[in-house]
């Protein structure tokens, strides 16, 4: 059974269900803008996008006019409008009002329509911790001043990104670093990799987030000791991944990811 409802800026969740019900939707499947190149009387696909799309959907108001105006208030307080659409699993994407209607009470009940612009791939939130243990192994890396790894904790994880593009992700690492480094691998090869060029304590937070990138240290920015010649904003390729995280010293500092997931169609 389907489930469909909205979480606005504050938190608060407005649900679709016996107070207001879903009489029609539409614009969950996939809509892509495609460039050709021609080739004489063929032509072959040179790129994709995923443009704004329109999600529609037909909503009865059972308390009436009472049940409307709820939802214009609820509308009218957030500055950022979540639709969440759970089936087989939950997912979410970033939408923005475009028209709500208001019809006329029948029967004691108002139909509206609501038009929304999708503003956002369909995104589900995975919560990763990689297990970090102490090794003894030794690594030199060609930092402007290179630097070696000897005793650190470091972990591994093996994690598949089962969505439809690369996963944007915001990496915290909890603890004690001394130029830590985490690299993606695929096939056993290294594909990118961040690599802060800092030693310290406390709260280190990257997110590659395309809306909301940034490299903190306890919330203050930090964006100047990230190592230039690497990727640093990480982002999970499609398929399976080998995650590997050095902290550079030998106490054990925890390294929790948060993946989003892009599917194009929900």
């Amino acid at each position: 059974m389907r489930e469909l409802y909205f979480k606005n800026s504050i938190g608060e969740i407005f649900s679709l269900n016996k107070d207001v019900l879903i009489s029609s939707i539409e614009g969950l499947g996939i809509i892509k803008e495609n460039t050709y190149f021609n080739y004489g009387a063929k032509s072959k696909k040179f790129s994709a996008n995923n443009p704004i799309s329109e999600v529609t959907l037909g909503l009865v108001f059972m308390e009436g006019y009472a049940g409307y105006l709820n939802f214009v208030d609820f509308l009218k307080k957030s500055s950022d409008l979540l639709l969440y659409y759970k089936a087989v699993d939950e997912k979410y994407a970033h939408v923005e009002v475009v028209e709500l209607t208001k019809g006329q009470i029948e029967f004691g009940v108002l139909k509206s329509t609501l038009r929304l612009d999708k503003l956002s791939a369909w995104l589900k939130k995975r919560e990763i911790a990689i297990d970090v243990t102490e090794s003894l192994s030794t690594k030199v890396y060609p930092y402007p001043y290179t630097h070696t790894y000897s005793q650190n904790s470091n972990g591994k994880i093996r994690i598949t990104n089962y969505g439809h593009n690369k996963a944007e992700m915001i990496i915290k690492i909890i603890g004690e670093v001394d130029h830590p480094q985490i690299t993606i691998s695929q096939f056993d090869e290294v594909v990118q990799t961040l690599r802060l060029n800092i030693s310290g304590d406390g709260i280190f937070e990257i997110s590659s987030l395309s809306t909301d990138a940034y490299i903190t240290l306890d919330g203050n920015s930090i964006y100047e000791y990230q190592d230039f010649t690497c990727t640093n904003f990480l982002r999970l390729p499609l398929g399976e991944s080998e995650i590997e995280f050095r902290s550079g010293v030998l106490g054990v500092t925890a390294c929790n990811l948060l993946i989003y997931e892009e599917y194009e169609a929900n």
